[in-house]
This record gives structure tokens, sequence and C-alpha cells, in this order.
């Protein structure tokens, strides 16, 4: 059974960097900030949390006054 990545609660950090429209070492950079809820380390590995992600990504567009 394949799942696409809307359906996934996960994402790699270049997936969510694409989404974002970033580089993913500025996505790196923004995991690394101490209010950064929406990643998780899993051994070497880091997955961003979609829900998170997304809640992160409607209130600093709420911040700016886009979306």
């Amino acid at each position: 059974m394949s799942t696409t990545v809307k359906e996934r609660l996960t994402l790699s950090v270049s997936e969510a960097a694409a989404e974002l429209g970033v580089s993913e070492r500025y996505l790196y950079e923004l995991l690394r900030r101490p209010d950064c809820t929406y990643g998780i380390h899993l051994g070497r590995k880091i997955r961003i949390v979609r829900s998170e992600f997304e809640k992160w990504i409607r209130e600093k567009a709420g911040m700016t006054g886009y979306i």
C-alpha cells in the first residue's frame, strides 16, 4: 500500500523545504531554533511532523498578513 506525501504524518526535510519554498539548508536553520515544534529526531534523521509544520506556517502567515 503506497501513500502520497499529503497522506503521510511526517515529511522529510527536503519535502518540507520544497513545500515551504525554501532551501533545505534554511529549513535546517529553522529546525535548530529552540521554539521549533515540528521537527523530530529519529536517530540521525530529522522528520517534520506535518500537522505541527502546517500549524507553524499558519501562525507565521497570520503574523505577516499572508494567506
